[in-house]
């Protein structure tokens, strides 16, 4: 009788084993998160961060690549997990060249208030003017 009771627990717990494996392996595709991590790049690219960002660009976008390629290996844990790096890549991408562009914005600003300055400045200073 100790046997069989052995046997019994030995195969419930093989039984038990295997749907703790099988539900592992049933990661569902992290579709929402690669569609997101697409739609960040796609922003950062719509605020010029290919010509103020490129390098943070690029590093979004290659991960972006290989979160592709885990998502058709069904490797959809480490497919998450780069997709979740590229929406975070993507939006510093996005931010550093909004602040990029912002800093060109007030030096073409400062530069162009300092020749109207000059230009005030010549214009009192002209002969017929004093």
């Amino acid at each position: 009788m100790n046997t069989s009771i052995a046997r019994y627990a030995a195969t419930s717990f093989v039984v038990a084993g295997a749907f703790g494996l099988a539900a592992c392996s049933t990661v569902p595709a992290p579709t929402q998160q690669m569609g997101v991590a697409k739609s960040a790049i796609e922003q950062a690219q719509h605020v010029g961060a290919a010509q103020y960002a490129s390098a943070e660009l690029l590093v979004a976008t290659d991960k972006m690549a290989r979160a592709d390629t885990a998502a058709h290996a069904e490797k959809y844990v480490q497919a998450r997990r780069l997709a979740e790096e590229v929406e975070v890549d993507a939006q510093l991408a996005q931010v550093t060249a909004t602040s990029t562009k912002s800093a060109a914005a007030v030096h073409e600003l400062n530069k162009s208030t300092q020749d109207l300055r000059q230009e005030i400045e010549r214009g009192a200073q002209a002969p017929g003017n004093q």
